[in-house]
């Protein structure tokens, strides 16, 4: 199973760890440089300091040596007394560590010598040796000479000095150091922060948002490498709005009616077979069918062009018809005629007033007007689960042949399918029913595993409605289309999402996606409840997924826009259901960037009989995962389909042979 969160746009660089930093190889080549130089620099100013003292020793020693070696003479008679106290003060004046005055002879007549005192490290003696300097004078009385002195200049004080120096030499080398460290590091942060926002927006172009703005460059080696990554997200998104462009080609072809662009009869027959097979008992729904019968002479008359516009006309109709009905869908069968599918809906509540205002409608297109409207004709057929499409639609056929026989008093009839279509509950008592229900709380949600697609742990619970009776329980697909009529969708949307929250909030392992009607998706206020809901259950935002079907979405475009800005702050997921099926332009996967993408469950089961079908789910998976979204198979019935969709690459799967929905959530790891 592939993890959205382990994917490898999602994984910042496993290798970071192992590669050096670039802003510590520049800092580190800075340093380096600072510290070459300022140590070179003290090398070479102690080093100069070491010659000055050396010839400075040899001078003082020299000077010492005349100096007392012209007092001495003065002295004829060679005093001890008189000596002893010249070299005292000789001695005890300056920093000397030997002065001795000697005899003609050379005996020692007067000896000071200094007590040997190490007052700097050995390293440091030995990195800058200093030579012994020694001045000698000799001591004269006329042309007669009376002896010699010898004086040292003391070596300690030459190297406390150098010592002195090279400390305070390293102490603003310390400081210069820490300067020079700061100012590269203030310097490197300027210089490297357009990266920084290239890496984020790189990041974001990873995770599939294409509607990126590259950070601008004030050096010409980073604005090469903008406009580099620039031009390729916008080639990224070309490809990708081509990639859509291509799938929608797909889409038209293999679904669309090429004229008015409703579902063509394959595409509307598969729709139907899914709802008569998954529709559960006690639930109908009503089909009509509508043909202009004279539509092949007022083609040859017209002509083709103006027949086509006739055809869209009437499929405005149909569509306008469609508005607001909870799962209802429309197609075009053939030549001028059309079908549709009414959930949850009657045919004798479609009979009188909604029949004549519809076929009025099309009697009023522009198309046919000053034409004379005949052979325009509907019938109306209640069905019930478990029919089958060909004899509904074999059924259907012939009703509508026995209204458009000129001896019919009215232009509709309504067939009969085995006489089924009785003792269901009325609409009053169902608005009824479903408001008693709300207030009692007698509407609870149902729980159906969504797995990996190995089919070995439940990634997320898809969340259904019930409707508890006294002795029965409902579906919300049996409840559903007439909560629609009554406007109490929104109602029970917010119910069950609060008590879905509630139910996050007790439980820290579940993930709950729960769907969303469009009217409560264009609730003003909805976006605001929610928030203040998660606000009261902080942390249950991350395990909620939002699921918005893809037909509504053209009907909330701006409700979407602000489910979509809110997602960030408050963590839930968003999912779309009907992927497509709907028949709405790809391009909200790009806008909305949504999470999760439900394949529409009657392309799911044409996928397994139709080759032509699968290459287009092939194309619809890999552009939701070129978003970064996640695809759930729907319907899953057998084995061998949860094989095919394994081997198309879908990362969940969701039907009836891997769990049915339950009343409590199953853990299954």
């Amino acid at each position: 199973m592939k993890n959205k969160k382990d994917s490898p746009l999602h994984t910042p660089f496993p290798d970071d760890a192992s590669l050096p930093s670039f802003r510590r190889a520049i800092l580190a080549i800075g340093l380096a440089t600072v510290l070459l130089l300022l140590a070179g620099s003290i090398g070479v100013s102690a080093w100069m300091k070491r010659t000055h003292l050396q010839a400075q020793l040899a001078d003082i020693s020299q000077d010492a040596a005349t100096s007392l070696g012209f007092a001495l003479s003065a002295n004829r008679d060679l005093d001890p007394v008189l000596s002893d106290m010249m070299v005292d003060a000789m001695f005890n004046g300056g920093n000397y560590s030997l002065i001795e005055f000697v005899n003609v002879k050379g005996e020692p007549v007067v000896t000071r010598r200094a007590n040997a005192v190490q007052s700097v490290p050995d390293w440091f003696r030995a990195w800058l040796p200093l030579q012994v300097a020694e001045g000698r004078a000799d001591v004269v009385s006329g042309w007669r000479r009376l002896g010699s002195v010898r004086v040292q200049a003391s070596l300690e004080a030459a190297y406390l000095e150098m010592w002195r120096t090279l400390v305070n030499f390293s102490g603003w080398f310390v400081l210069v150091t820490l300067g020079v460290v700061v100012l590269l590091g203030v310097i490197l942060g300027r210089l490297l922060a357009p990266l920084g926002r290239m890496e984020e927006v790189a990041l974001q172009l990873a995770e599939g948002d294409l509607n990126v703005t590259w950070p601008s460059a004030r050096y010409r080696e980073l604005a090469r490498v903008r406009h580099a990554l620039a031009r390729m997200s916008h080639r990224l998104s070309e490809i990708f709005r081509e990639q859509l462009a291509h799938i929608e080609q797909l889409r038209t072809e293999v679904m669309q009616d090429g004229v008015t662009g409703l579902p063509n009869r394959k595409a509307f027959l598969a729709q139907l077979r899914l709802v008569l097979e998954t529709m559960e008992e006690g639930r109908s729904g009503t089909l009509v069918l509508i043909r202009f019968d004279a539509f092949a002479r007022y083609n040859r008359e017209a002509g083709h062009s103006q027949g086509d516009i006739l055809l869209k006309q009437m499929a405005d109709v149909v569509c306008d018809t469609l508005v607001g009905q909870e799962g209802a869908f429309a197609g075009r069968l053939k030549a001028a005629e059309f079908a549709l599918f009414l959930a949850g809906m009657r045919a004798e509540e479609l009979e009188g007033k909604w029949m004549e205002d519809m076929l009025g409608r099309i009697r009023l297109c522009p198309a046919l007007q000053g034409q004379p409207v005949e052979g325009l004709g509907a019938a109306l057929l209640q069905v019930a689960p478990g029919d089958a499409v060909g004899e509904v639609m074999a059924a259907a056929d012939q009703a509508l042949g026995r209204a458009l026989d000129r001896t019919s008093l009215r232009p509709w009839c309504t067939g009969e399918m085995n006489g089924h279509g009785g003792g269901l509950i009325s609409a009053a008592d169902w608005r009824e029913e479903i408001e008693q229900a709300l207030l009692e709380h007698r509407v609870n949600p149902m729980f159906q595993p969504v797995l990996g697609v190995m089919g070995q742990h439940v990634l997320h619970h898809q969340v259904s409605t019930c409707l508890r009776l006294e002795d029965d329980t409902l579906t919300a697909a049996q409840f559903l289309p007439l909560a629609s009529r009554f406007g109490l969708v929104e109602r029970l949307d917010r119910h069950v999402l609060y008590e879905v929250i509630r139910l996050l909030d007790e439980d820290p392992r579940l993930k709950l996606s729960v769907p969303l009607a469009v009217e409560t998706l264009r609730a003003q206020d909805f976006v605001d409840w929610l928030r203040h809901q998660l606000a009261d259950h902080p942390g249950v935002g991350a395990r909620l997924i939002l699921d918005v079907p893809e037909a509504g979405i053209v009907h909330a475009w701006a409700s979407m826009d602000a489910l979509a800005r809110a997602r960030g702050q408050m963590g839930y997921a968003l999912s779309v259901s009907q992927f497509g099926g709907a028949g709405q332009p790809f391009g909200y996967i790009q806008r909305w960037r949504p999470d999760w993408l439900r394949l529409d469950g009657a392309l799911c089961l044409r996928t397994h009989e139709e080759p032509d079908n699968r290459f287009y789910m092939e194309a619809l998976i890999k552009a939701a995962h070129s978003q970064d979204a996640r695809v759930v198979a729907m319907l899953v019935e057998n084995a061998q389909q949860a094989e095919t969709w394994r081997e198309l690459g879908v990362d969940a799967v969701m039907g009836y042979y891997l769990a049915r929905p339950q009343s409590a959530p199953v853990h299954l790891g």
